[in-house]
């Protein structure tokens, strides 16, 4: 370990020394007020540090779930890593323009590395664990990455694909060292010497792949204004202060991991992590809500579901959980009432990789049914027709974020080395950031999510939203999953709904059930939205259509409906 007084004068000259509630909130009102005089930015210089004054503050709690063991990281020992990894970065010639991987899953050293790179302004590119070599190789071969930092056990899936990416030329392990391989463990016991480099809105600090429901994924650049918009992901949805223990149990390859890690960072927050070789199993994770005392818990919507939907849930107390927030798809008012039962409020929220939290049910507003909540300022959210003309409230259409009459910052800059996608990410007049998400514009001014737009469905006459239908599905006991599609019998037939469906263990997919299905839809959404063509997929089915993320990609299921039609073979989606 580095000498501890030399590492306390750095700390010392840490930008902020007049001990703000929280110096990201500053940093974010200089950003959107275009304040002259703010000084350039480092968001772990300006924000870590500040936190790090304080020896005692504890910013990482990890508990090992194979062994139980439990260690605490302060936020203090977070600076000194931060620095040691940005220092050997630059020793390797890595700076502002690089990039690194981070493939390393629950592994604690995802959070010192992601703060490191933004201490060395070198981009960050969060992979999932899951990520195929396939995937890889197009990941660092599309962004030309210089290094990657990955655990011990998927060193092997870099080794294979080092032939073909020439541009990868630094990895570092959690293993130990090897000719080819650095190792963590030795770089964050090395001296701390000051890495500290000014980044200012024109430099790239983040890159986080799209989902590829729609498409192959695509590369979005933040740059490092980009983590201080999150203060008020902290703030005002999360509701996080100093005192709360915030966990997500999130792949930390999705976007909603860095979300939550840089709102929790700016709060001042511990952050549970919980690495474990072990499958996802909701009893386990309701013991560790409860045993840990967790109070603020960021989770996808799947995940909701079965730890709703497990008798331990009922059994065990949560006292100190206050609040549960989710975003990527829309939530049954099943879930959300459960856990409002046991004095949990939900909170769920909207934004993309390209954007951070623009909407969202947030400071005191009460849960309303079916919405998402409201636009969060200092955003200004439209909703847009097919000509890109804004729409009054009451009116359904394209989710928009207008950068002219509201902010921009925090909303991505490009797609990279990709300037057709940039372009059409804009209206033709570039006046709005188009979601391709569409929803209904409450007069009250909330927002109701309808789903993508290239998924929405028109039948009979009739718009549909499929996650409206999915909602009133998942209503259903027997349904663990479902998706729902608009597809055609044969060429001259009309737009049908269909839905494809994982049913629970213990029920079999029969006529019987499927009537069931049918008519429970049919009485949540009306008689025009529920699926007439109903097709039950087993577990490998469904997995071999959903993203890293567990996202369904309702696009691949429209192409196997297609080649259904034209009598084609339907190969594997993988």
């Amino acid at each position: 370990m580095g000498n501890r007084s030399s590492f306390t004068q750095l700390v010392k000259k840490a930008f902020f020394s007049s001990h703000p509630s929280s110096p990201a909130e500053k940093i974010f009102n200089d950003l959107i007020h275009d304040n002259p005089g703010r000084p350039s930015i480092n968001f772990t210089r300006d924000v870590i540090d500040h936190w790090a004054k304080n020896p005692q503050k504890n910013a990482l709690r990890v508990l090992d779930l194979d062994s139980g063991n439990r260690s605490f990281l302060s936020y203090q020992s977070l600076s000194e890593k931060s620095h040691q990894i940005a220092h050997h970065l630059q020793k390797k010639g890595l700076a502002k323009g690089s990039s690194v991987a981070l493939l390393l899953g629950h592994d604690p050293s995802w959070w010192y590395s992601l703060a490191g790179l933004f201490r060395a302004g070198i981009a960050a590119v969060p992979c999932p664990k899951l990520l195929t070599t396939k995937d890889l190789e197009y990941r660092i071969t599309d962004l030309k990455i210089d290094g990657v930092i990955t655990t011990e056990d998927l060193k092997e899936k870099i080794d294979r694909i080092k032939p073909n990416t020439p541009s990868l030329h630094t990895c570092i392990t959690t293993g130990h060292s090897s000719k080819d391989w650095n190792s963590i463990r030795d770089i964050t016991h090395s001296p701390v010497v000051s890495a500290d480099i000014d980044t200012d809105l024109n430099d790239p600090c983040l890159f986080l792949y799209t989902s590829g429901t729609t498409g192959d994924p695509k590369a979005v650049q933040h740059n490092a204004d980009y983590p201080y918009y999150h203060w008020q992901t902290g703030a005002r949805w999360m509701q996080s202060t100093e005192t709360d223990l915030v966990y997500n149990a999130s792949d930390t390859g999705w976007g909603f991991t860095t979300w939550t890690t840089t709102a929790a960072w700016a709060m001042g927050s511990e952050i549970l992590i919980t690495p474990s070789s072990q499958k996802f199993e909701s009893e386990k994770m309701i013991q560790t809500l409860s045993n840990e005392g967790v109070t603020v818990f960021c989770a996808a919507p799947t995940v909701l579901r079965l730890l709703a939907a497990d008798p331990t849930f009922d059994k065990t107390p949560l006292p100190k959980l206050k609040r549960i927030v989710t975003v990527g798809e829309a939530l049954d008012e099943t879930v959300i009432n459960k856990f409002k039962n046991h004095g949990i409020e939900v909170a769920v929220g909207f934004g993309q990789a390209e954007t951070p939290l623009i909407m969202g049910r947030v400071d005191d507003q009460p849960h309303n049914q079916g919405t998402m909540g409201q636009a969060i300022t200092p955003y200004k959210v439209v909703i847009l027709d097919e000509n890109h003309q804004p729409l009054p409230k009451g009116s359904t259409g394209q989710i928009a974020v207008d950068l002219i009459n509201g902010k921009s910052g925090g909303v991505f800059k490009k797609y990279f080395n990709d300037p057709e996608k940039s372009k059409n990410s804009r209206s033709p007049n570039g006046q709005f950031h188009l979601t391709g998400d569409w929803a209904h514009y409450r007069k009250d001014g909330l927002f109701v999510y309808e789903g993508r737009k290239d998924d929405l469905i028109k039948s009979r006459g009739y718009r549909i939203g499929p996650d409206e239908v999915e909602k009133a599905g998942m209503s259903h006991p027997a349904i663990a999953k479902i998706a729902v599609v608009g597809i055609r019998t044969d060429e001259t037939a009309a737009i049908t709904v269909k839905a494809f469906i994982l049913l629970k263990e213990g029920y079999s997919g029969d006529a019987e059930l499927k009537d069931s299905i049918q008519k429970h839809i049919k009485q949540e959404t009306g008689p025009y939205k529920y699926p007439r063509i109903v097709e039950f997929f087993n577990k490998e089915q469904w997995e071999s259509y959903e993203t890293t993320s567990g996202k369904i990609r309702r696009v691949a299921l429209r192409e196997l409906e297609s080649k259904k039609l034209k009598g084609e073979t339907p190969s594997k989606n993988r």
